[in-house]
């Protein structure tokens, strides 16, 4: 019966996922299927080619049916394909049918694919375009006319994925939401490990940190340079210009912010750990107690603003109405407010004599609550300029908006 049961879930898993790639992909697939219609039509009743079957092939190559269809992509398997079909059709005209002649035409139209651009996808498609017109028996419509073929398929293709274009800024919407909730989530299990003093607790968000922050990044990054390319070829999609740079720009400011956040959570990583080799009952127990309820505070605040700007991002609204939000919580970040023993004015607090903190004992105790503390104010005040460089804002402007460290 266990295995039954297993069995039926593991199916119904791999059911939502199917369902869940059929729905992604049913438009691009039906826009891939549009353009080899449109391509043999034109190579049938225009060209008058018995046999268009090249133009078929290069218009699906082309397009894919993948919701990542960047217009440069595009061009370049275009290319790929018309270059091989046309010097594969030179070399046969020139070389004659034979195994021999398939190595050396194929040799020869690798090398200078690879020369004009490196791409390994133009070499690819020119290879597998040059062997087919090798091995495969001329049809009727004249010497080039499989060449023609090709570059028909390839045209419409480009002129799709240029003509038939949805919002470009959509896949950088979701990829920046997969990136702020993951943000926040970290931030979340980083004030939880601080209210709860929790060394493994920090030690799991640093490990999520680690393990997540650049994949989210490049994720961003590849949707950011897919979505500029279609606004600035596709004349319908040229008017989302203005949310496709601003989400760009956004990237700036957030993939410093999760940087940060990793050495944030290194640091809380490091606090935690030393507090936890300290004996309980002493002074200095009591300011970490005290210390990591605060900095706890201020990191669930922070995990708060980053889902009020996913949600901001979701309305597609402006991220300056979370600018307020983060000033105030910019007042707060000076380690005399967070951090107890930090001497103000200035970073003078930053060394601090020894002697002052002891244990029952009399035993001088390194004061790691007021160094860790007052080292991870600095950094949430850096994550903070960041995260307001993420709403549109220069690092001049909102280094402006933090307090002096030296007022009290």
């Amino acid at each position: 019966m266990t295995s039954d049961r297993q069995l039926s879930s593991a199916l119904r898993l791999y059911g939502k996922r199917a369902w869940a790639r059929l729905r992604v992909s049913a438009w691009h697939i039906a826009l891939a299927c549009l353009a080899v219609a449109v391509a043999v039509a034109i190579s049938t009743y225009v060209l008058h080619h018995a046999y268009p079957f090249l133009a078929a092939t290069s218009a699906w190559i082309c397009l894919g049916f993948t919701e990542e269809r960047r217009v440069r992509k595009v061009v370049e398997i275009a290319v790929g394909v018309s270059l091989g079909v046309a010097l594969g059709e030179l070399a046969i005209q020139l070389l004659g049918h034979g195994i021999w002649q398939v190595a050396l035409a194929l040799f020869v139209v690798a090398c200078l694919t690879r020369f004009l651009d490196g791409g390994r996808m133009i070499v690819t498609q020119a290879g597998v375009q040059c062997m087919y017109i090798a091995l495969v028996p001329q049809v009727q419509g004249g010497v080039f006319a499989r060449v023609l073929d090709s570059v028909v398929g390839a045209s419409v293709a480009i002129l799709v994925a240029l003509l038939i274009a949805r919002d470009p800024s959509k896949s950088q919407r979701e990829t920046a939401h997969k990136f702020l909730r993951e943000m926040r989530e970290i931030l979340t299990e980083l004030s939880l490990a601080c209210s709860e003093g929790s060394p493994p607790l920090a030690a799991t968000a640093l490990a999520r940190a680690r393990r997540s922050s650049q994949t989210l990044t490049n994720a961003w990054a590849d949707a950011n340079s897919t979505a500029d390319e279609v606004s600035k070829f596709s004349p319908v999609a040229r008017r989302h210009g203005v949310t496709v740079q601003r989400l760009q720009k956004m990237l700036g400011g957030a993939d410093k912010a999760m940087r940060n956040l990793r050495v944030i959570a290194r640091r809380t990583n490091d606090m935690l750990d030393s507090a936890s080799t300290l004996p309980g009952g002493t002074a200095e127990a009591a300011r970490q107690r005290i210390t990591f309820s605060k900095i706890g505070e201020v990191l669930q605040e922070f995990s708060d603003i980053v889902a009020e700007m996913d949600r901001t991002l979701e309305r597609a609204e402006d991220l300056a109405s979370t600018r307020p939000r983060l000033q105030e919580l910019a007042e707060r970040l000076q380690p005399v407010n967070l951090v107890p023993h930090a001497k103000q004015p200035g970073l003078n607090a930053l060394i601090h004599s020894e002697a002052e903190v002891t244990n029952t004992q009399g035993i001088a105790i390194p004061p790691m609550t007021v160094w860790h503390g007052q080292t991870l104010v600095l950094l949430l005040r850096s994550i903070l300029v960041d995260l307001l460089e993420a709403t549109g804002l220069t690092n001049d402007e909102a280094r402006a908006m933090l307090p002096d460290l030296a007022r009290v």
